[in-house]
């Protein structure tokens, strides 16, 4: 057995053995520990040698997960193979959370292929499998909020996303300084009781959950390594002050 549990919604498959359940055996879940490929695009230096140096992307992470499903009756059985079959069936995506030994992560998937549900004895046992497909091969955990001048982290393995809450009063709008010389300059004053929420996913500004367009002068985005420690800065243009919360995920891949 693996010692994983996983959720969709109110859906279970638990990581130890049991009696009444879903279950998941020692290899029947693929695609969460191995991690996920790279697409490499090559494309050749005329006239030169070899290919220019295009960094990869990663694949879409795809898996797998399967095990035994016990059942006290029939009829049940039968109920839990009703369950299995109708998960995510409408196509939608689904939040899938692992319940790992270090804390939880989480991802978003959508149904691949077609789930299995086989009885091996009838009434009591049956066999299982799904195949989920994560478009977003990153799995994300624990939360942290920082300050604005106070070094931010997470414990992630991946580059993690920071989102910015800017509250206060600057009339003349604000600078976030980043790493490496990277700034992100915003013209739209800043009014108390509206906070500017910034994205550093898309470069995104938006007041009031509506995006605001014309009034970033300087997008540059930027994210944190895992295990590194990254330090922002807010400044007003002209006058004012303001305090902010930075949100950081720890991500994996």
């Amino acid at each position: 057995m693996t010692d994983a549990n996983v959720r969709i919604g109110q859906w279970t498959a638990w990581g130890g053995a049991g009696q009444d359940g879903f279950y998941i055996k020692g290899q029947g879940l693929k695609g969460l520990f191995s991690g996920v490929g790279v697409r490499d695009k090559s494309v050749e230096r005329p006239q030169g040698h070899g290919d220019f140096d295009i960094p990869p992307t990663r694949s879409a992470r795809f898996l797998t997960i399967g095990g035994p499903c016990i059942a006290e009756s029939a009829e049940r059985l039968d109920w839990y193979n009703r369950v299995l079959t109708g998960l995510l069936s409408g196509g939608e995506s689904g939040r899938v959370v692992f319940d790992m030994p270090g804390g939880p992560l989480w991802g978003d998937a959508r149904l691949q292929g077609t789930p299995e549900f086989e009885p091996t004895l009838w009434g009591q046992r049956a066999d299982w499998q799904l195949s989920l497909k994560f478009a977003d091969p990153r799995l994300f955990g624990d939360a942290r909020t920082f300050a604005a001048g106070e070094p931010a982290y997470h414990y992630g393995n991946f580059p993690a996303i920071p989102v910015f809450t800017i509250s206060g009063d600057m009339p003349g709008g604000y600078a976030i300084d980043g790493p490496n010389g990277k700034q992100f300059r915003v013209t739209k004053p800043l009014v108390p009781g509206q906070p500017h929420v910034i994205d550093m996913a898309t470069g995104w500004l938006t007041v009031g959950g509506v995006v605001q367009t014309g009034v970033v002068a300087r997008g540059d985005v930027w994210a944190i390594p895992g295990g590194a420690q990254v330090t922002n800065y807010v400044t007003p243009i002209t006058t004012g002050s303001a305090t902010t919360s930075i949100l950081v995920r720890s991500t994996y891949i």
